[in-house]
């Protein structure tokens, strides 16, 4: 634990900032949301998805306040890091809304095809948002997936990792096919967003890093 926090402290106090994190969620108006979609429009800049962990800490109330938020926003996608439980509880909130709930790949978070194939299948409005370094890390085959699965699949996020549960590491040095995976998306015409995740620690300040994230993207795509 941190320095000055016992476990049982550091336990009590984990769970103060999640009641917290709760309790500004359901006081927040949508307008708040609203408020940001048009500054943001103002800026040019479209969102489109919002992510949220939906885990079996959220309410029902708190998970509609989610639900309502990312619609205030202007988004057509929740990302969300769950459980198949969870994407359960979250079925009628997504087809009340008629918005598309997109599962993301994580450790014990719905980690392989099978997992991903129960959760889609629980409603209409589930999708996979893929984490391709996630996937590797899980020892699961991206290309493969992304050609079987590419209807199913809002955006992906991209990163590099290394199999069996490695970690992150600078684009183009780990195991994750980045590479193959822009490919197929240019060659097929897949409609997919790709969202760069810049998770390693770099050389250079965060921007830097980014940037060559970027590049190696752009190169790979090109």
């Amino acid at each position: 634990p941190p320095a000055g926090f016992t476990p049982a402290e550091l336990a009590a106090r984990n769970r103060a900032l999640r009641d917290n994190l709760r309790k500004w969620r359901l006081a927040t108006p949508a307008s708040h949301y609203a408020e940001l979609r048009a500054r943001f429009e103002a800026a040019g800049i479209r969102v489109f998805a919002l992510s949220f962990q939906h885990d079996e800490a959220f309410t029902d109330e708190e998970i509609a306040a989610t639900f309502a938020h990312a619609q205030a926003l202007g988004v057509g996608v929740i990302s969300s890091q769950s459980t198949l439980t969870m994407a359960g509880r979250l079925a009628p909130f997504a087809e009340r809304r008629a918005m598309l709930v997109a599962f993301r790949n994580g450790a014990g978070a719905l980690e392989t095809p099978a997992q991903l194939a129960r959760a889609v299948a629980l409603s209409k409005q589930f999708r996979v948002n893929l984490d391709i370094g996630n996937f590797t890390a899980a020892n699961q085959e991206s290309v493969a997936y992304v050609q079987e699965n590419h209807e199913k699949i809002t955006h992906l996020i991209v990163k590099d990792r290394t199999r069996n549960n490695g970690g992150n590491e600078a684009f183009g040095s780990g195991d994750t096919p980045i590479k193959a995976v822009l490919t197929l998306l240019r060659g097929r015409r897949y409609a997919i967003r790709v969202c760069v995740d810049y998770e390693y620690v770099g050389l250079g300040t965060p921007q830097e890093e980014v940037r060559k994230c970027l590049g190696y993207v752009r190169a790979a795509f090109a």
